[in-house]
């Protein structure tokens, strides 16, 4: 019996194993791995570069809240721009510790995420009884969803969504009226005469890290959790149900709050910032779900007819979003499931069903992904939500939570079509199909999910992101390593728009390549301390360089580019105030100007 005991313990760990390292080899083919150097980027533009900067800001901080070295005199303070993405960026800082740099902290955490979201889904699938060959091609998929590159390191946190499954595994609970904070096995943890058992030990850690992970990983839970309660009360009729339910809400709202204090408290000292983040009801559905474009392959497919396809629903359609997909795989699950909730609520009630275990979790499944559906779609449940707060806006986003659901679905209807087989023949061979079937659909899921579009291009990167070290490097060399430098054009910051097709976020970029210059862009704006550098970009240039210089700057940057071609001859007036730039950058893009001449 112990024995029997000790192999399926085996087992299971060879699940997860297995689940993991497919996910990480797969990962590192797909991203080219090979090709890298991990003290660059994997992407270096857009809301990468945040990314980086608050990554850069924790190692040599210690957190990401303050940074003395952006928005220059007063500094970039993030208090003004709640996250509560702390868990990423405590795990960013205890790796840092090791790995020292933060461009090889930033990729390695990136990479990780890969088999941490393997073993988490691995967790969620084992739990609601799929079978261990199905687990692993579940989880493998589910880790390498279309969303996980397509968010990259552009969007790190919601990339990280290994912090998902356990959350949704509560909600799964709360719609089939299964107890949340009892009812596990084992001693669980014991506070002098109390005693929290293993379900709510994993009820409890499930919803603090979700909450910690990823604002709108709680959010969604929450939704589906308010919603499950319901289920419990008007279904089930069962109101300790209703009420665990609720618990696991107000843990989850106790958890962001308690993530806000130090936000709270500093708008309480300093006031209330309304400019820094403003968001519009439109965005609701501009960003929202549609049912098409999670079945449609994912764009950039690496067969050209069905990249052709996508790329003509994308063009022709409105509100294409942030061009969610699930993959093939994932796609046939959720219409799977669609079909089952369907088929269930037409059953006439003189024909009652009695459903097998499988197929009750199908159905509640099915009865949770067509939920997700009516609060993400477009015009759907979110654009009522947009009226109460139009900050949470990406509800396409709710795409990854539909995959789960959906890998899971297959994984229980190819468990059950395994079962009908050995019934008809034997164990050996139902066993082996499922194992082949299974390699096939991990083999075909890659490559239809892992699209060439979202593929770093490591080369054209690598070669960025050197220029920029280099002009750098060389203001360092010509003016010293505490100088201030001005930057021009002036861009508020976060969210305002391109420039010329420059970003806001690029004039964090040179930030990332010294530990001592000090830069006046990236200031938090809603503020007179950061919009003042936007006073001094108005003046004429012999002024500007007057109150640059009584600031303590020592050196006035043009972006080139951000100025355009018509840059109403700004670089014309410098050089003729100061004379010709001291550093220039290798493209030309960045011109270097000593304020002191």
């Amino acid at each position: 019996m112990r024995g029997r005991a000790t192999t399926g313990r085996l087992s299971e760990v060879l699940v997860y194993a297995t689940a993991a390292m497919l996910a990480l080899v797969s990962a590192a083919w797909a991203l080219r791995l090979t090709r890298v150097d991990w003290h660059v980027p994997f992407s270096y533009s857009g809301d990468a570069v945040a990314i980086a900067a608050h990554v850069k800001t924790t190692l040599t901080t210690g957190w990401y809240e303050h940074q003395p070295l952006l928005g220059w005199p007063a500094g970039q303070i993030y208090h003004d721009y709640p996250l509560s993405e702390d868990l990423h960026l405590l795990l960013i800082k205890l790796l840092g510790a090791v790995l020292g740099d933060w461009a090889v902290t930033l990729n390695v955490y990136f990479v990780l995420g890969f088999p941490l979201a393997a073993l988490t889904a691995a967790y969620f699938l084992r739990r609601i009884g799929v079978g261990r060959a199905m687990t692993v091609v579940g989880a493998t998929l589910f880790a390498l969803a279309p969303y996980h590159f397509s968010r990259g390191e552009t969007h790190l946190f919601l990339a990280s969504y290994w912090v998902l499954p356990p959350a949704l595994l509560v909600v799964v609970r709360v719609w089939r009226g299964e107890p949340l904070w009892s009812g596990g096995t084992g001693a669980g943890l014991r506070l002098g005469r109390w005693r929290l058992d293993t379900r709510a030990l994993s009820t409890g850690l499930a919803l603090v890290l979700v909450a910690t992970g990823s604002t709108y990983y709680a959010v969604f839970t929450l939704c589906l959790l308010g919603i499950g309660a319901l289920v419990a009360m008007f279904y089930h009729r069962d109101d300790r149900r209703f009420l665990g339910a609720a618990a696991a809400g107000a843990v989850l709202v106790a958890t962001l709050a308690l993530l806000m204090v130090p936000d709270l408290l500093y708008a309480r000292a300093h006031g209330a910032n309304q400019g820094a983040l403003f968001r519009n009801q439109a965005g609701s559905e501009v960003y929202a779900l549609k049912l098409a474009a999670l079945l449609l392959p994912v764009p950039g497919h690496a067969i050209r007819l069905l990249a052709d396809v996508r790329t003509t629903y994308d063009d022709d359609f409105p509100l294409p979003g942030e061009f969610p997909s699930l993959g093939l795989v994932a796609a046939a699950g959720l219409l799977a499931l669609l079909v089952i909730v369907v088929v269930q609520v037409a059953r006439p009630a003189s024909h009652p069903s009695h459903p097998g275990v499988r197929l009750s979790m199908l159905v509640s499944l099915g009865g949770l992904a067509l939920v997700a559906l009516l609060l993400s779609t477009v015009g759907g449940v979110s654009s009522l939500i947009s009226f109460l707060t139009p900050n949470v806006r990406g509800w396409n986003r709710m795409s990854i939570v539909l995959a789960l659901l959906s890998l899971a679905a297959v994984g229980l209807l190819l468990d059950h079509a395994a079962g009908r087989l050995r019934a008809r023949t034997s164990r050996a061979v139902a066993m082996v199909t499922l194992v082949a079937g299974g390699t096939v659909l991990i083999v075909l899921g890659t490559l239809d999910q892992a699209s060439p579009l979202y593929r770093p291009d490591h080369q054209s990167v690598q070669a960025t992101f050197r220029a920029d070290a280099d002009w750098v490097g060389q203001v360092e060399e010509t003016f010293g390593d505490d100088a201030a430098v001005f930057q021009l054009p002036f861009m508020s910051y976060p969210e305002s728009p391109a420039v010329n097709g420059v970003a806001d976020t690029d004039q964090l970029r040179p930030f990332l390549h010294s530990d001592t210059l000090r830069w006046s862009g990236g200031g938090i704006k809603g503020r007179p301390e950061s919009a003042w550098p936007s006073v001094v970009a108005g003046m004429p240039v012999a002024d500007a360089q007057a109150a640059m210089l009584d600031a303590g700057f020592s050196a006035v940057v043009l972006d080139t580019q951000a100025l355009g071609d018509d840059d109403g001859g700004v670089e014309r007036a410098w050089r003729a105030l100061v004379g010709a730039p001291v550093v220039e950058g290798a493209d030309g893009r960045y011109l270097v100007f000593d304020l002191r001449s």
